[in-house]
């Protein structure tokens, strides 16, 4: 069972270090760390957009442009839901303890058909594959501090639906406020 997912930037190895903190069947926690490379990123983002498309459940005859404005604001609204914090980055020098992360290969995104949790699936270089099985609010939490990751890695990947900003109106032109 899941009990705490952290994500940040490695910048010395120019990956995403996602940290998964599961509960063990003896009450215990394990510790996974993956490293995600910027192309299995790319590739992840745009199934985990996929995935948030689907929980906002609408209509598939739906306008695309409606579909995308209806599915961005359901994802705004779940995702302020969802308790997550920011953590400082330790120093770059600084090493993880116990053993090396796993490299990523491949990431599978789906559904369970009865309850209708998140299954995200990492295959890795080494190791059996690990297979996370999230509601609907961790999910749109994973969402959304992945997109904080990918901005603060610099790495230039296209912005996703979730990412976009609505056009807004224009800024007011009044005096400073005081």
């Amino acid at each position: 069972m899941l009990k705490h997912i952290r994500l940040r930037y490695d910048p010395i190895a120019d990956r995403l270090l996602l940290d998964l903190q599961m509960a063990t069947p003896q009450g215990g926690l394990e510790s996974h760390l993956l490293h995600l490379t910027r192309r299995i990123v790319h590739r992840w983002r745009g199934e985990l957009q996929a995935m948030v498309d689907m929980s906002a459940e609408l209509p598939q005859r739906m306008d695309p442009a409606a579909r995308a404005a209806i599915s961005q604001a359901h994802h705004q609204a779940m995702s302020a839901q969802v308790n997550a914090r920011t953590e400082p980055a330790p120093p770059a020098e600084a090493e993880v303890q116990g053993e090396p992360p796993r490299l990523v290969t491949r990431i599978g995104c789906g559904r369970h058909k009865l309850d209708g949790r998140w299954v995200l699936q990492f295959e890795c270089e080494s190791g059996a594959p690990l297979t996370l099985v999230l509601g609907t609010k961790t999910l749109h939490g994973l969402v959304d501090a992945l997109s904080r990751r990918v901005q603060s890695a610099h790495w230039g990947l296209p912005a996703v639906a979730t990412e976009r900003q609505a056009v807004s109106a224009p800024p007011p032109t009044g005096g400073a406020l005081h």
